[in-house]
C-alpha cells in the first residue's frame, strides 16, 4: 500500500481571482497527485462546498470578498 495523495483521495480547492495564480497553484498540487478544484470567487467557491475539499488555498485579497471570511465559512 502506498500513501500517495491520489490514493487517499485528497482534494484541494484553490480560490484566487487571478487566473494565472490559481492555475499555477493548481498545477503544483496536481503534479503532487492531488485532485484540484479551482474557483475565481467566494460565490463560486461556496457553490463547490459540497465537494468537501481536504484543504483550501485562498487568496487573502479577493475581488469583492475578504479571503479570511471565505476560510471561516469553510471551517
Amino acid at each position: 500500500m502506498t500513501n500517495s495523495p491520489t490514493e487517499r483521495s485528497f482534494r484541494a480547492l484553490v480560490i484566487d481571482d487571478e487566473q494565472s495564480v490559481r492555475a499555477f497553484v493548481a498545477e503544483v498540487l496536481r503534479s503532487d497527485g492531488w485532485n484540484v478544484l479551482q474557483s475565481p470567487s467566494m460565490g463560486d467557491a461556496l457553490e463547490q462546498i459540497h465537494e468537501a475539499p481536504s484543504v483550501v488555498f485562498c487568496d487573502v485579497k479577493l475581488a469583492g470578498a475578504n479571503g479570511y471570511s471565505v476560510l471561516r465559512t469553510f471551517k
